[in-house]
């Protein structure tokens, strides 16, 4: 259970950070 939510909170942090890279880029270009 504990093992879980662990993995859903990387799951989240996974696509904040991904999303980040993403306006990152576009503010690049």
């Amino acid at each position: 259970m504990k093992k879980n939510a662990l993995l859903k909170l990387l799951k989240i942090w996974y696509n904040r950070v991904k999303e980040a890279c993403y306006v990152y880029n576009d503010y690049d270009k």
